[in-house]
């Protein structure tokens, strides 16, 4: 999903996507609000968050919420 138009509500939809593993949202306007939709997703594991709208502390709550996540919110943030 890399560099297109998704939205916070857009990520809604991938809660029917079970076995999702890595989901790249590079470049696109996925802000926390989002974040919180990617919370039922047990089985990812991998997520690129470069230049999103998202914050340490949005980041920080998925990972709460899926211990097993590794997100990577890109080099430019702090904390990262």
């Amino acid at each position: 999903m890399s560099g297109t138009a998704i939205t916070d509500a857009g990520l809604t939809h991938l809660s029917a996507l079970g076995r999702l593993e890595t989901l790249n949202l590079y470049g696109t306007g996925v802000t926390d609000a989002g974040l919180v939709r990617l919370e039922t997703l047990a089985s990812l594991r991998r997520l690129y968050l470069w230049q999103t709208a998202t914050t340490v502390d949005g980041v920080e709550r998925l990972r709460s919420a899926l211990p097993d996540l590794e997100a990577d919110p890109g080099s430019d943030r702090a904390g990262s």
